[in-house]
């Protein structure tokens, strides 16, 4: 348990370096890898959205995921999200998924910026998402494009 405290407050330090303002008319392109396991499959998800600061703090995503359950079951989802910046790191979203076959899923989620590599508009998502209907948790890692 020790490891897991020491880890959080390495991110929770590395995330207090200041970056720049996320204001209305921002874009962000995002990518994210997630695994997880679930009833004894192998579940893995790669998700890419595109995006736009719709006013300070409130970021609406379309996007589309490609999931994967151990190698022998594939299906497409389209996203579509809100997310509210509670400051310039860390945010909590709301979301649908639309799958090409079955019902539309509600999920929520965390998830707190880096900077990545020094850069002034890059940033690592490390993120965790609750999918309600299907009551599974998610653990991922993205990369996050600012632009104006």
């Amino acid at each position: 348990m020790d490891n897991y405290k020491k880890l959080l407050f390495t991110i929770v330090a590395l995330t207090s370096l200041s970056f720049g303002q996320l204001g209305q008319g921002t874009k962000t392109i995002d990518g994210e890898l997630a695994i997880h396991a679930h009833e004894g499959d192998n579940i893995t998800v790669i998700n890419l959205a595109l995006g736009q600061f719709l006013a300070d703090s409130w970021l609406v995503e379309g996007g589309i995921s490609y999931m994967d359950v151990d190698n022998n079951d594939s299906s497409t989802n389209f996203e579509l999200s809100a997310s509210y910046f509670m400051n310039e790191r860390v945010y909590a979203g709301l979301g649908m998924m639309l799958p090409e076959e079955g019902d539309e899923e509600l999920f929520v989620n965390l998830g707190m910026l880096s900077p990545f590599m020094m850069s002034e508009n890059v940033y690592l998502n490390p993120s965790i998402e609750y999918h309600t209907e299907s009551e599974i948790f998610t653990l991922g890692l993205g990369l996050k494009f600012f632009f104006e």
